[in-house]
């Protein structure tokens, strides 16, 4: 745009040059009388300049639809670059979305669990997907997830829905797996906790019981002398 304006206003100062020699012919056309040689040769040139300038101001309004027409691309061009800007971050977000399923899908089919599981046609249908996964095609990706009843391949009787299917029991099988699992664990903490609990309390008991020994001990040993000391024969006290 700054091009086109810089050519409007080469014209605007071409027009200006030209109506000013148009003007002085005119003034010059009026005295008719004592014309020097530059002022006729002025009157001379007169269609010349009455044909540039013309030319000029027709050439004007082309030039100014010139704008308005690249005007109008750069708003498609930026409109364009939206667009493209846009599903650029459609597909960047896609990929992430695509690179998370591989991870989830990657997740099952290694499991540790995995091998555990009962072979079946859903099982057949989730291998066969991770296949076609693993071959770069990622549209299946999206087929999985909508659960399409669409065949996996031709030749192939099961279907996306059935591989979806087969990774929903798998997840629950891992679940259970893990409830067991954390059950046991409580389990075992139960059982440590009551036998260090049933450790002390024996521990507490057998120091006690070792406390009363030595309590008695002592207590027999000092006793006959106890005795000893009393004088049962001495008179009672009498109350004064």
């Amino acid at each position: 745009m700054e091009q086109i304006e810089a050519v409007n206003e080469i014209i605007r100062k071409r027009l200006r040059f030209y109506n000013k020699k148009l003007k002085r012919v005119t003034e010059y056309e009026k005295k008719k009388d004592a014309l020097d040689a530059e002022q006729k040769r002025l009157i001379g040139e007169k269609p010349v300049h009455e044909t540039a300038s013309s030319e000029l101001e027709h050439l004007q309004p082309h030039i100014n639809d010139v704008a308005a027409a690249i005007a109008s691309k750069d708003e498609e061009i930026v409109a364009l670059n939206d667009k493209v800007e846009q599903q650029q971050k459609q597909l960047a977000a896609a990929r992430l979305t695509h690179f998370k399923e591989l991870n989830y899908i990657y997740s099952v089919r290694h499991h540790e669990r995995f091998s555990t599981l009962e072979g079946s046609v859903k099982r057949d249908a989730f291998e066969a997907f991770v296949q076609l996964v693993a071959g770069g095609d990622f549209a299946a990706i999206d087929k999985f997830r909508a659960r399409s009843s669409d065949v996996l391949s031709e030749g192939h009787s099961a279907t996306f829905a059935d591989a979806a299917d087969f990774v929903d029991e798998a997840e629950a099988a891992f679940e259970a797996h893990r409830r067991e699992l954390r059950r046991q664990a409580e389990e075992k903490r139960r059982k440590e906790e009551e036998a260090r609990r049933r450790a002390e309390e024996e521990r507490l008991r057998k120091e006690e019981e070792a406390r009363r020994a030595q309590y008695e001990t002592v207590f027999r040993g000092k006793l006959p002398s106890t005795y000893a000391s009393i004088n049962f024969l001495s008179p009672m006290p009498q109350n004064q």
